[in-house]
């Protein structure tokens, strides 16, 4: 008697009903082993997408390190300044020197056809504006440093802080649009 097996192979019953079957059994087949490690083209775009964004986050990281640079040398100095001359009381030196640090930092990231005009009211609206400085020390930086016989009552500390704020405040792409306003409302 033979029967079909489910791969379509015959097998033939023993002769006599009690022999073994086993012997007769062939080895197994095994199939062909299937590689899966073969890439589609869509993971060529997938890791070309990777490389791309990847670019793209170091320019932009390189970029910002590279604006960065600038704030932290003119805090760098303005700190060395400052323990240098901590137990100096406000002068119109000390002013002159602040505002010469604040002007030269802002035309080292802005440009000096921005504000290298500024003085008086214009300068003291700029840092307010643009820094976050208070009126009373913008006010002391745009005018006070042309008076000789200025009395300042403010600690040199408070100045100095007030210099800090508007190096770590300002923000040359957002001056450029209330400079803007500022020529266009004027």
């Amino acid at each position: 008697m033979n029967s079909l097996l489910p791969n379509g192979i015959q097998a033939q019953a023993p002769a006599d009903g009690n022999a073994d079957p086993i012997p007769q059994l062939n080895d197994i087949i095994l199939p062909e082993q299937l590689y899966s490690y073969s890439l589609a083209p869509g993971w060529f775009l997938v890791a070309l997408a990777v490389i791309a964004i990847a670019v793209i986050v170091l320019l932009v990281w390189k970029k910002q390190q590279f604006k960065n640079r600038f704030k932290k040398l003119a805090l760098k100095e303005l700190n060395n300044w400052h323990t240098a001359n901590k137990n100096e009381a406000i002068s119109v030196d000390v002013l002159r020197h602040l505002n010469e640090l604040l002007k030269r930092y802002v035309i080292t990231v802005s440009g000096r056809k921005k504000v290298a005009n500024l003085y008086g009211n214009q300068w003291q609206h700029f840092l307010m504006e643009n820094g976050g400085v208070e009126e009373s020390f913008a006010h002391m930086l745009a005018h006070d440093q042309y008076r000789n016989n200025a009395q300042f009552n403010q600690p040199l500390g408070d100045l100095v802080s007030q210099c800090q704020r508007f190096i770590n405040t300002y923000n040359p792409e957002l001056s450029d649009q209330s400079t803007q306003e500022g020529i266009v409302n004027a």
